[in-house]
């Protein structure tokens, strides 16, 4: 993510999980308004159906992983 990312990802299916892992630099998520700052070598790992967010509030670009795991559907 470039200085000064904006990214909001209002919510995902319910039972959703999603993990962020910092690969370098600094990143703000907040999920379901709580905030929190991840810095490199760190990860977070949350429900996704909940309105989250990440951020690069910082100077130095911010590297990161995603996951996203969506349980199967009922056929």
């Amino acid at each position: 993510m470039s200085p000064a990312a904006d990214r909001v990802r209002r919510t995902d299916p319910p039972a959703t999980r999603e993990m962020v892992w910092v690969e370098s630099g600094a990143l703000t998520l907040s999920v379901a308004g709580e905030r929190h700052e991840l810095f490199s070598g760190q990860c977070a790992r949350f429900p996704a159906g909940r309105p989250h967010r990440y951020a690069n509030e910082g100077p130095d670009p911010v590297r990161l992983t995603m996951v996203l795991v969506v349980p199967p559907t009922e056929a």
